[in-house]
Order: C-alpha cells, then sequence, then structure tokens
C-alpha cells in the first residue's frame, strides 16, 4: 500500500513490508510523496481528467494504471501537501536535482490538457518553495509554457480558418488580463506572467499577420 493513500497525512509511514534493500525502500518512498504531490496538483483545479492521467503515467513511468485510483483519492483527500514535499525532499536528502526533475515533471503534468491555469500556477509557485527550489525555475518554465506554442504558426494550416481559430484560442486563454486581477499569485509570479502574456500577444500578432499573406 503506498503512502499517499492514507487520508491523514500527518500519520504517514513508510508501511512496513520487505525490501530487498535500503535503495529500494528509499525509492519508493521517494516515489510514494511524488504521487501524492502529482494527485493534490491534479486536484486543484477539480477531478482528475483524462489528459493528466495519461501525462501522469508517462512522466511517472514507476507507475501503472492500477495507481490512478490513488491518484484520484489524494487528489481529492485533505492530505497536506508541504508534508509530502518536506518528506520527499528528506528521503531524497534534500537533493535539489532530483526536486527540480520532480517540479519539471509536475509542470509538464499541468500543462497537459494545453492550459496552466492560476489555480495551477499557484500551487506549483508553493510546491516550489516547499521543495527548496528557487522561483526561478517556475519562471523559466512559465516562460516555454507562454513563448513555445507561438511556434506552432510556423507551421502548415490546412486552411486560412485554421489560423484564425487557433489565433481566437491562443488570445482567449492566454491573455494577460487574465491574470491581472488574480489574487492566487505572489506580485513577482503575476508580474513575470503578464509580461510574458504581453510579449507572446505580440508574437502572436506578428505570426498571424505573416500567416494570413
Amino acid at each position: 500500500m503506498l503512502p499517499a493513500i492514507r487520508k491523514n497525512i500527518s500519520a504517514i509511514e513508510i508501511p512496513q513490508r520487505h525490501y530487498n534493500s535500503a535503495v529500494e525502500a528509499n525509492s519508493y518512498a521517494i516515489n510514494s510523496y511524488a504521487l501524492g504531490i502529482s494527485g493534490k496538483l491534479c486536484g486543484v483545479d477539480g477531478e482528475l481528467n483524462l489528459s493528466e492521467k495519461r501525462a501522469f503515467l508517462g512522466l511517472f513511468p514507476y507507475f501503472g494504471l492500477e495507481h490512478i485510483p490513488i491518484l484520484r483519492e489524494t487528489a481529492n483527500d485533505d492530505s497536506s501537501v508541504y508534508l509530502m514535499c518536506r518528506r520527499f525532499c528528506k528521503f531524497t536528502n534534500e537533493n535539489s536535482t532530483i526536486s527540480a526533475k520532480l517540479f519539471g515533471r509536475l509542470f509538464k503534468l499541468a500543462g497537459s490538457d494545453n492550459t496552466v491555469n492560476v489555480y495551477e500556477i499557484s500551487f506549483l509557485e508553493k510546491t516550489c518553495g516547499m521543495l527548496g527550489l528557487s522561483k526561478t525555475f517556475l519562471e523559466k518554465a512559465l516562460e516555454y509554457y507562454f513563448l513555445a506554442s507561438v511556434k506552432k504558426f510556423e507551421g502548415n494550416f490546412a486552411k486560412r480558418e485554421d489560423i484564425k481559430t487557433f489565433y481566437r484560442n491562443q488570445i482567449i486563454k492566454l491573455h494577460p488580463d487574465i491574470y491581472a486581477g488574480d489574487s492566487l499569485l505572489s506580485y513577482r509570479v503575476k508580474s513575470k506572467i503578464i509580461s510574458l502574456a504581453n510579449e507572446r500577444l505580440k508574437l502572436l500578432n506578428a505570426h498571424y499577420k505573416t500567416s494570413l499573406t
């Protein structure tokens, strides 16, 4: 039984079972807490969706389909993500490289449905600190998220209307005004997002005009 399925995270301990080595036991603990943190991320904006399930299985090969119910349960329970993060760090000996890898996977998991919303960004901002990482990690991830999809304009759209549809969807999804009045994010992160969103809007407009000519 994975620790993450228990309702009271403060009572979580690695269950008694046979391990072939201390390394195996440690790996089991690390992956268990990674599962718990991932579940909490999936639950911040509602129920676990199909895109998140598929992304989770791809990003965390340690787990299989049998762990999806645990992921769903963790998403909806009252367990503490702070304790999960701190115990993850404890079992990795505060290894920032491992924490950074987990954070990268969490961001990809958040964006698995092609949108990283303010609830997810807020969760990621807090988790970044709980894992002992600088907010630079979050800012770099946001840079990629806001600017990478603009490159889709460089591809070939089947029809002129496809270009217009893609443009409208992108504007609605990531317009700077969406984040301007948000109170969930810190001033630093919100300022970064608005700056990136404005930069992205300029790039989209440029690509849009070029694609229609």
